[in-house]
């Protein structure tokens, strides 16, 4: 069962990277990267995010994204930060290119995809979403570019699980991401 949830959830990445137009990946990490933790995170952001770190009243702690590189930040639920990782990869399609984010979960089980975040231009993503088939949900843009992401679609671990349990609460929470997202 573990295996199935597991291969469908990389199948309905591989398709979402297809469907975008995915023409040569070759992940890298980033050596611009930088992660830290939420006692960082108050120093480092505007007051306004603060208020966007509660679920439900419940004050959500994170911890901070930031890619230099790229130029934006994000909070993520600290619930998955011991067992979190970041990849980056860059493709070129139409001339147009497409630098990916992948925020990673490798827990007890096999590695998985949480969520992808891609960057490219406001042009790029017009014309996109003229296409038919699944969209990404839009983050932020600015002047020049767009920042998108693909939610997890369904918990990749089997149920009963710690992965399981930490997965289901990572997505209660994830709504800080979107919210605290900024261009730097």
């Amino acid at each position: 069962m573990k295996k199935n949830v597991l291969k469908s959830g990389i199948i309905l990445s591989l398709v979402l990277m297809t469907i975008t137009g995915c023409s040569s990946t070759s992940k890298t990490e980033d050596t611009t990267t930088s992660v830290e933790n939420s006692s960082k995170v108050e120093e480092s952001t505007s007051e306004d995010t603060s208020d966007s770190n509660s679920n439900n009243g419940e004050e959500i702690k994170t911890f901070l994204y930031k890619n230099k590189e790229l130029g934006f930040s994000m909070e993520i639920p600290a619930v998955i930060e011991e067992y979190s990782f970041f990849e980056e990869d860059s493709r070129t399609n139409e001339d147009e290119t497409i630098n990916s984010v992948y925020l990673m979960y490798k827990g007890e089980g096999d590695e998985s995809i949480l969520v992808m975040f891609e960057e490219m231009s406001i042009a790029y993503w017009d014309k996109m979403q003229a296409e038919e088939g699944p969209k990404p949900v839009e983050v932020k843009r600015n002047d020049e570019r767009v920042v998108v992401m693909y939610p997890l679609q369904s918990n990749p671990y089997e149920q009963g699980t710690t992965d399981f349990d930490i997965i289901n609460e990572f997505t209660k929470q994830s709504d800080c991401i979107v919210e605290t997202f900024k261009f730097l």
